[in-house]
């Protein structure tokens, strides 16, 4: 961080070296561990990037469970004039030219066209000073969810992403894929999550009453899978 930032709320040591890490960088995933504040870092994230001018709307998407949390979260932390609008509580989206301006959403609704349709409107006119954060990423690990499929298109044109959590990984490091491809699907050197499987697993095939499906076996290269990722993760 070049520009001097004043914070809202004093960050822990971590939280200030998480927040130099990622702060001007496009895409970058917060990995921090429960009780770490890697909201906190986020919240902080986007107000830097809004006093350079260079975000001025905050879409975040977390569970159900979660994503009512961030309105407190903002306002203790956001260190800049700022708006928070909440789907479906709030008729419209808050938009504010001279402050920063947040939308929160449950991730379930981008499992269906109303949600998908509601980001879309926001995206378009703000795109190129946008910032789009998947809170609990393992959301989207299964690549052939819908929710997952629409976020990553929807992403593929904005200019800031960031994903948090704090177990990236909870059944296979396969899980990561998905939640890498959100934030630019070659950060892990693979379009294809057949050849990144293939590069990190190995698979045999079981029955499943009379059907054949494939499970990991062992894996393998996660030296390599985990050198790759300190460039985009803290």
């Amino acid at each position: 961080m070049t520009k001097q930032f004043e914070y809202k709320t004093k960050p822990f040591e971590h939280q200030r070296e998480a927040l130099k890490r990622g702060a001007k960088l496009k895409n970058f995933a917060y990995f921090m561990e429960m009780g770490t504040g890697k909201t906190k870092v986020a919240i902080d994230n986007a107000a830097y990037l809004f006093t350079i001018n260079e975000v001025n709307t905050v879409i975040v998407i977390a569970p159900n469970s979660v994503y009512r949390n961030w309105e407190k979260e903002i306002t203790t932390h956001c260190s800049v004039d700022h708006t928070i609008s909440i789907h479906k509580e709030h008729d419209k989206f808050d938009y504010q030219h001279e402050k920063l301006n947040f939308f929160l959403i449950n991730v379930e609704a981008l499992s269906h066209p109303s949600g998908v349709e509601t980001l879309e409107k926001i995206i378009k006119p703000t795109k190129d000073k946008l910032m789009m954060v998947i809170d609990e990423s393992t959301t989207i690990k299964n690549k052939s969810a819908k929710r997952t499929k629409n976020l990553i298109k929807l992403g593929i044109d904005i200019k800031y992403k960031r994903i948090l959590t704090g177990s990236p990984v909870t059944k296979s490091p396969l899980d990561l894929f998905s939640q890498c491809a959100f934030l630019d699907k070659k950060l892990l050197g693979f379009d294809s999550f057949l050849v990144f499987r293939n590069r990190y697993a190995v698979m045999r095939s079981i029955d499943m009453g009379g059907r054949a499906i494939l499970i990991p076996q062992y894996y393998t290269n996660l030296d390599e899978l985990e050198a790759k990722g300190k460039i985009f993760f803290f």
